[in-house]
């Protein structure tokens, strides 16, 4: 063969194992800007979410705000014009003839104060709706539209406020309460949420409707306490002592230091108090009420005094007057008169630093109303790429997915597999366990006033026209008190929670549990069991000193030994949350590293590893203490990604101790 033959063959081969690699290559690109197409729509849609929460909560607070301020108004006039005898504001009277001259002019009064108060309720019922109506529209506006990609008549998103709309209309809640101070609330309250819904909701807002009960210890409703429960039911039967998954979820504070005295008699508090009808609106709820006010000579001289150009009725000659106050729910003593744990679980954490870096300023401590907004956008994905959440970085994938995107896959016409991103909150369902999560991916924002001197505008009962500012709230922070997201369903747990607030004994009980809901009876009755339950878990008779002392210089033992673990035989043992913690090293270098930095307590703690060649190790830190599976490990800056050597510090965002300090809203 010539050489210009092979040469040419040779160069044809090479020819076309470029055009292959060029192939292969171009697919990989290709796959590429699919991903990162996906990727960018993603992104982009988690910043319209945000912002559009944002912007529907701070026009509900708007309304919100306008509402109250009118209130207040209300309230000044009938303090003022309804005590002075001029009449040409007023409509034509006719008094009741048998009466005598001041008789009449009571009731004339009377009159004039009850169509006052009329406003004040029509104020209460439909300004919040408009702010809840302003809410959508700035959700809209802001790229946040209903039913995500599509306006479609099966959106889920729509069905609570639409199973709200029924409710009204069947619902004795609402049926037995005609007029409220004269006003027919029923029919303009109904057909404007109906005209809400008409209209595709985008964002779910806050409410106070009945199945929001306030609930401690809170993890009784959650269904995930009761699961939980169980599953360490079920294994401490299968052996003992048992193999054990993790008490750190929301049995944890049920166990942690918990003693059976903190189980005798009525140990929850599940009150329905903020689920009765409000006699105002239930969306966006304001807070009020109606009392009777005192006029005296005092404040007569003091009117007189600022209006000395008019005649100013006496007290003698003047009916009571119903004044529009702020209710309970406003207050926080309410709270701490009412639920234990309110101090340490909410009011440090609101107003004291717990999460800002600074205590709330005085005039701005109160509960009151606030508007959330809730919402999500659904995307078509251009890749098909499913994640995988069995292994590898399941666990951070699956904490990804339950916090921000829902991934559903939905069919065709034709059958094919469309899959889709929720970006988002995951309420998809009205029922409170089904497709929800204790996530709040919404956006809050609270309404700000003061009184002169720096006060907050409880300090006077009566509600005044002093509110001037709204503000959103750092994500962090926790719900207001009695907050609830609005869902009309009555889930199996919600009928046992009702059942279970008129009850005084788990086990001596006046009658018997909704049907379907002696699962969960069960499983708080196994709750209160210290030594046959919870002890598994966190034993007070347990000597972590005496242990420690044992054990700190040849904890490589107690990797094989369990011999210290409670049973119904060890009754003195350690509990899981008291067992040590096994930990894993992230990197290779780390292997057999005895001492390393203690950054939590400072010095140096030890690490002992089941083996010269094993990742698994046990600290001891160094003040001594054995770390437990209640414990984070001291060794690892959780914030440079789990390995040490990093920037940063303990902590979130590497240099504080304490979940968040961010500064907040500079108005607050």
């Amino acid at each position: 063969m010539r050489p210009g033959e092979k040469h040419g063959s040779r160069s044809g081969g090479e020819s076309g194992q470029v055009l292959l690699t060029g192939i292969i290559m171009m697919l990989i690109l290709l796959l590429g800007i699919l991903l990162i197409f996906d990727v960018h729509n993603v992104i982009r849609a988690k910043y319209k979410v945000e912002t559009a929460h944002q912007a529907a909560a701070l026009a509900g607070a708007e309304w919100q705000k306008e509402s109250l301020n009118l209130i207040g108004e209300i309230n000044l006039i009938k303090a003022c014009e309804t005590m002075l005898e001029a009449d040409e504001n007023w409509p034509a009277f006719a008094p009741d003839p048998e009466l005598d001259k001041d008789e009449q002019r009571q009731q004339e009064l009377a009159s004039r104060i009850a169509i006052l108060t009329e406003m004040q309720t029509r104020i209460s019922f439909l300004g919040p709706l408009v702010g809840f109506a302003a809410a959508q529209q700035a959700a809209k506006q802001n790229g946040l539209n209903p039913g995500g990609v599509s306006l479609d008549q099966y959106n889920p998103r729509n069905k609570p406020l639409q199973d709200y709309v029924d409710l009204l209309d069947e619902n004795r809640r609402y049926l037995d309460v005609e007029t409220v101070n004269n006003f027919k609330w029923r029919d303009p309250y109904r057909n404007m949420v109906q005209s809400i819904v008409d209209q595709m909701v985008a964002v779910f807002p806050n409410a106070r409707v009945a199945g929001n009960p306030i609930v401690e210890p809170a993890g009784l409703a959650k269904e995930d306490l009761y699961a939980e429960i169980l599953l360490h039911r079920a294994e401490i039967q299968a052996g003992d002592p048992p193999t054990q998954s993790s008490w750190l979820g929301e049995i944890y504070p049920f166990v942690k230091d918990r003693t059976d005295a903190d189980y005798e008699g009525k140990w929850w508090n599940i009150d329905y108090a903020m689920s009765d009808f409000p006699n105002e609106s239930e969306i966006f709820t304001l807070g009020v009420q109606y009392s009777t006010g005192q006029y005296d000579y005092t404040v007569s001289n003091l009117i007189q005094n600022l209006l000395p150009n008019q005649t100013v009725y006496r007290p003698d000659e003047l009916p009571s007057l119903r004044f529009c106050l702020f209710d309970n729910f406003w207050y926080p003593d309410y709270y701490r008169k009412n639920y234990s744990s309110y101090d340490d679980d909410h009011y440090s954490w609101w107003y004291e630093a717990g999460v800002l870096r600074k205590p709330v300023k005085q005039q701005y401590i109160y509960e009151g109303p606030a508007a959330y907004a809730e919402g999500s956008v659904v995307l078509d994905m251009v890749s098909r790429y499913d994640y995988d959440s069995s292994g590898g970085n399941g666990v951070r994938q699956m904490a990804f997915d339950q916090r921000f995107v829902h991934l559903d896959r939905k069919s065709d016409d034709d059958g094919n597999n469309l899959f889709r991103r929720r970006i988002g909150t995951r309420r998809i369902s009205t029922a409170s366990g089904e497709n929800t999560t204790d996530y709040r991916p919404g956006a809050i924002a609270k309404v700000l006033g003061e009184l002169e001197g720096a006060q907050p505008p409880i300090a006077v009962p009566v509600i005044l026209p002093v509110f001037d500012n709204t503000t959103l709230l750092p994500t962090y922070m926790p719900l207001p008190y009695g907050f609830g997201v609005l869902r009309t369903a009555n889930s199996v747990l919600d009928r046992f929670l009702n059942w279970l607030s008129r009850q005084g004994s788990l086990f001596d009980y006046t009658d018997s549990p909704p049907l379907g809901s002696e699962t969960y009876l069960r499983a708080l009755q196994y709750l209160t069991d210290g030594p046959g339950f919870r002890y598994y878990g966190w034993n007070p008779s347990w000597d972590a000193d005496s242990f420690d002392r044992s054990y700190r210089s040849r904890a490589d033992q107690l990797f094989d030994n369990r011999s210290f673990v409670y049973s119904q035989s060890n009754a003195d043992g350690a509990g899981w949350l008291q067992e040590p913690q096994i930990f894993t090293v992230f990197t290779s270098a780390e292997r057999g590293v005895r001492e390393v930095t203690d950054y939590l307590n400072g010095g140096i703690a030890n690490r002992f590893f089941r083996s010269p060649d094993s990742r698994e190790y046990i600290v001891v830190d160094s003040t001594g203490h054995i770390v437990t599976n209640d414990e984070q490990d001291p060794t690892v800056l959780y914030s440079t990604g789990g390995y040490p050597g990093g920037p940063g510090g303990p902590g979130f965002e590497g240099v504080q101790n304490k979940p968040d300090t961010q500064p907040g809203p500079p108005r607050i």
